[in-house]
């Protein structure tokens, strides 16, 4: 028997053994094992020791109470049939529910079942990662809508707005944004859009599909090319199934990149092909924006070299926030997001955009060295 097929105690008893010895594993790579009370004087202009920053890293995930992938992907499907059961009955009772909708109303028929539900009738979730970018928003929300609207897609938007000065996490945003968001919408499909691509054709697919489907696969910034052919960033559609079985975006990668490429490799490590739009259609525009603050690239690089070995432990089963806020959007106004309290019930007022603001914590302590956040990029 495998172990996805053990029973749930025999994964919870054998879980600790195999996280011990695979962060044991890891910190024996990175050749230092930190130092108690080390203390980075950046004064000095010390340079940080890289290895051991990641050690602490890993330490850190030790230290969580983590429990296993497989437990945390059955939890949150035996959950999301309830929602879809709540979900489904209230759209069919409540006519001024922002989901009674033929295009919602058609995958309840086929409920109880991911797989009956043919790929175009599938409920996609559009998760975008945000912070400071109002005059992104403003162009891109009302166009992926027009997009989402004429091929009959059943969508809810959520705008995923980091909370404080802390150096923008995007894959734990993303995480967050996906748990949190179960709670108004079983979605059967996640796509996560950056905030800077506007799709240039109307034939850009936005429908759920069977495998993780790059869409943004042609950029004007990169002359139309893919810049290297493990790139997954931009605009990312995944299964629920399949992202719970990757256990999500590492929460490690505090400032720009690398979260994409890390997610790339746990879809190899899991043996899950990826796809990739037709680029006759999927073309996009990035936006113009000031560089984005990133941690040291040979840190990236570390992090992301370990990524194979650590995706069990860092990830959705190691994730925690707090929300700060959270509202259905009505309309953009005068450049201002108008919010609507969320309440238990619908009103007119309602739209399928949901506004959430997110509190990830505390970053890392080496990160408020101005060592780590001095390289800058503008492809985010």
């Amino acid at each position: 028997m495998s172990w996805l097929q053990s029973p749930r105690r025999v994964r919870q008893a054998i879980f600790p053994v195999t996280l011990f010895t695979t962060v044991a594993l890891l910190i024996l790579r990175t050749k230092n094992i930190p130092r108690p009370n080390a203390i980075f004087n950046v004064e000095t202009s010390l340079k940080l020791d890289l290895n051991q920053i990641l050690s602490q890293e890993l330490l850190q995930l030790l230290k969580q109470d983590v429990p296993p992938v497989e437990d945390v992907g059955e939890s949150i499907m035996d959950d999301w049939f309830k929602k879809e059961a709540k979900f489904c009955g209230s759209i069919n009772s409540n006519k001024s529910s922002p989901f009674s909708r033929p295009e919602c109303l058609v995958a309840c028929v086929n409920r109880g079942s991911l797989l009956s539900v043919p790929q175009s009738q599938r409920r996609n979730l559009i998760v975008i990662p945000y912070r400071d970018r109002q005059t992104h928003l403003e162009q891109v929300l009302p166009r992926i809508q027009q997009l989402l609207t004429r091929q009959n897609i059943c969508y809810l938007i959520v705008i995923a707005e980091q909370f404080g000065a802390a150096p923008f996490n995007k894959g734990k945003i993303m995480n967050t944004a996906f748990v949190q968001s179960l709670n108004w919408f079983p979605f059967h499909c996640v796509t996560f859009h950056d905030v800077d691509l506007i799709p240039l054709s109307d034939e850009v697919p936005y429908s759920c599909s069977q495998f993780p489907r790059h869409t943004s696969v042609q950029l004007d910034k990169f002359n139309n090319r893919l810049p290297y052919v493990k790139l997954i960033g931009g605009i990312l559609t995944i299964p629920v199934k399949i992202f719970l079985r990757v256990n999500g975006f590492s929460n490690l990668y505090w400032g720009w990149g690398a979260e994409d490429d890390d997610m790339y490799e746990r879809l190899m490590a899991n043996k899950i092909p990826i796809t990739r739009s037709d680029p006759k259609v999927s073309k996009f525009r990035m936006l113009p924006h000031n560089p984005s603050p990133a941690t040291s690239a040979d840190f990236r690089s570390r992090i992301l070299a370990s990524s194979k070995a650590r995706h069990r432990l860092d990830g959705l089963n190691s994730l925690n926030f707090s929300i700060i806020k959270s509202s259905f959007v009505n309309r953009l106004r005068n450049k201002t997001l108008v919010m609507w309290p969320e309440t238990d019930g619908y009103n007119k007022a309602m739209t399928r955009v949901h506004h959430i603001q997110i509190d990830l914590g505390d970053a890392p302590s080496w990160l408020k060295s101005n060592a780590y956040t001095t390289d800058y990029h503008t492809t985010v």
